[in-house]
């Protein structure tokens, strides 16, 4: 069954990681990190089962692009349960679309 397609976009506050469910996206999914002006935003991901609602006991990785001081999009093409980006120095947006 085909998922229908879905765009969010999220603040990242400081200090705060932001954590998302990634099961309302499809599995092919394309994230878009937005670090702040001179800030940086770390991106990684989970294929943890429930990761998004228990994020201490999740496994997380690195996402693909790293550690971003300038906007940058890649696709996931794979199951992943949760996302988590936490922003450096300025605030920043994730975006998703899946």
């Amino acid at each position: 069954m085909t998922q229908p397609f879905r765009a969010r976009s999220y603040p990242v506050i400081i200090g705060t990681p932001r954590v998302v469910d990634m099961a309302a996206f499809g599995h092919e999914t394309t994230i878009t990190g937005r670090p702040g002006a001179s800030g940086t935003l770390q991106i990684e991901y989970s294929t943890t089962p429930r990761a998004a609602g228990d994020p201490a006991s999740a496994a997380w990785q690195n996402w693909p692009l790293g550690t971003l001081s300038a906007i940058a999009s890649d696709s996931l093409v794979s199951s992943i349960t949760a996302l988590r980006a936490t922003a450096f120095t300025a605030d920043g947006i994730l975006e998703v679309v899946g």
